[in-house]
């Protein structure tokens, strides 16, 4: 009865784990009151439990499934109550066996158990799958009437790490000049992925809120190039997240901070040397490094924004500094865990407080229909546009001017 149509589902479901919806479609004596699980796992073998209500005594019944995949039928199943019940889904793709049932069955709650055998390999196309079933009495009056619905249950979408914890400023940090020269001559559009060695490839902070350590070594390896026009090595965003103890690790933090500490440890390890391994969200312990890159210089960009809603902050001094001191960190409003493609269209707040995410600003296009900037996230290159997203101009999207800064940068003699 209500055991059937759900196994027939399953049955017909795209292999991995099927999701299961029903409604009861009125039957003159009996109800469906509950259909458990309503997620399976196909390629196994399942029990699953119709509940139910009858208002009078059944002495027997007959049954019958239809079982439909975009409108078409593509198999159905009938039987006496009194002997097991045998489906067989069609392509092979598995069985619903329903036991004898112990006739007389009482009126009043009655609950069924049926067996599924279901293949690993089911077709897509029978991932979404509609089944009529039916049973009646000894009377030829409806006993029971289901309709059920699948498809493929899709997984749970990735929860992103993000990690920008604003530190305590305890002096004036830098800030750039940006000259009506320099301004003049930022051209119409401008990406550094496209020079060999200015950004190096898209990484994955994974389960750790580490993206200020990765903003800040993905600046310094884009002012390595600055300095010598040659790709820097890899750098090792675990020794910043390790080591900088005025940073909170794993739970968060700040790019002047990590500069800071850079500068402080007297430059920074390869990650070939010092590799990532806080995937797992733990900040591990800071172990002795080789510093094979110096930083000599942290500034912002264009002033950042010290309160409030942040809109007036300076887009076309943004697009200067890009185009004058190459790729820039930046910590922006991560609003776009779901983001695919195109350029961001909904609205993202640039407000002071809403900042919680670091990342690295690397293009933009003034010419394009819906001008924008080009970032490069730390979520692998399967986010976005192969790890990358483009937010509009003009609206400092997300806030994406607020905290923008960038590195000097050299390798250590001992690499030179």
């Amino acid at each position: 009865m209500s055991r059937l149509a759900f196994a027939s589902v399953v049955a017909t479901a795209e292999a991995g784990t099927l999701a299961v919806t029903w409604k009861d479609c009125g039957a003159k004596h009996g109800k469906v009151t509950n259909l458990k699980p309503l997620t399976v796992e196909t390629g196994s073998t399942v029990t699953v439990t119709g509940t139910g209500t009858l208002d009078e005594d059944v002495t027997k019944g007959h049954f019958t499934a239809t079982v439909s995949a975009l409108g078409t039928k593509i198999t159905d199943c009938s039987g006496d109550g009194t002997k097991d019940i045998v489906c067989k889904l069609p392509m092979g793709v598995g069985s619903v066996t329903l036991k004898a049932l112990p006739f007389p069955i009482k009126k009043g709650t009655v609950t069924i158990p049926v067996e599924v055998k279901t293949s690993s390999k089911i077709p897509t196309s029978l991932a979404h799958v509609d089944i009529h079933v039916a049973a009646t009495d000894q009377h030829g009056e409806g006993a029971i009437c289901l309709d059920v619905h699948t498809a493929a249950k899709m997984e749970e979408p990735r929860q992103y790490a993000k990690g920008f914890v604003r530190q305590p400023r305890n002096e004036a940090t830098p800030v750039a000049t940006i000259t009506p020269e320099m301004r003049a001559a930022a051209p119409a559009k401008l990406d550094w992925t496209d020079t060999s060695g200015a950004v190096s490839p898209v990484k994955d902070q994974a389960g750790c809120g580490s993206c200020w350590a990765f903003s800040a070594t993905e600046g310094i390896e884009s002012a390595v190039f600055q300095s010598t026009g040659a790709a820097s090595p890899a750098l090792a965003a675990q020794q910043i997240v390790s080591c900088d103890t005025t940073d909170l690790g794993c739970s968060g933090g700040d790019l002047v901070t990590a500069f800071k500490y850079v500068e402080s440890a007297g430059g920074i390890d390869t990650e070939e040397d010092y590799p990532y391994t806080s995937q797992d969200g733990k900040t591990g312990s800071c172990k002795s490094s080789t510093p094979v890159v110096k930083v000599t210089e942290h500034k912002f960009a264009v002033p950042p924004c010290t309160s409030g809603s942040c809109s007036n902050q300076d887009e076309d001094g943004l697009k200067a500094a890009l185009a004058t001191y190459g790729p820039l960190s930046i910590c922006i409003n991560a609003a776009w865990q779901t983001y695919h493609d195109g350029v961001l269209s909904t609205a993202c707040s640039a407000d002071y407080w809403d900042l919680d995410h670091c990342v690295q600003l690397v293009g933009y296009d003034t010419t394009a229909s819906t001008p924008y900037w080009k970032v490069r996230n730390s979520w692998g290159p399967s986010w976005g546009e192969d790890g990358f997203i483009r937010l509009p101009m003009g609206v400092n999207s997300c806030g994406v001017a607020n905290e923008a800064m960038y590195v000097t940068a050299s390798l250590s003699a001992s690499v030179v």
